[in-house]
């Protein structure tokens, strides 16, 4: 409890008007789309940009396509690319954060970061 973490993962909190996410591209794409969703599952953000293969930040002003502000909660990111012939390119998704939870109760323990939950088993690394 109360280390900054890194994990594998899609859903992120969005507190104060931001939400920020890590990607991996996994290799050479020439377009890419990242999709923010809401906890019902509708989109409520879509931005086309260019990448180059491997890790890239993305943080999210909460805005909708419309302007409009999104209030706090767990919001999700899908990030899919393509490479010069049109080819899906393999995109992972990250998060970090704070772990403020640990629920031992399952078979496999899961920790929290704010109201986002996921398995320990995806953690990839861990901060003091």
């Amino acid at each position: 409890l109360g280390n900054t973490i890194t994990a594998e993962g899609n859903a992120t909190r969005l507190e104060a008007g931001t939400a920020s996410w890590r990607y991996d591209v996994q290799g050479a794409a020439n377009n890419a789309s990242i999709i923010v969703r809401n906890s019902a599952g509708a989109v409520v953000y879509k931005e086309d940009l260019e990448t180059t293969q491997g890790t890239h930040g993305f943080t999210w002003d909460g805005r909708s396509d419309n302007g409009s502000q999104n209030p706090d909660g767990i919001y999700s990111i899908s990030v899919e690319a393509t490479n010069a012939d049109g080819g899906v390119v393999p995109v992972q998704t990250e998060i970090s954060g704070r772990v403020d939870g640990i629920d031992l109760s399952g078979v496999t323990p899961t920790l929290a970061i704010g109201d986002a939950t996921f398995p320990v088993t995806s953690v990839r690394s861990v901060g003091i």
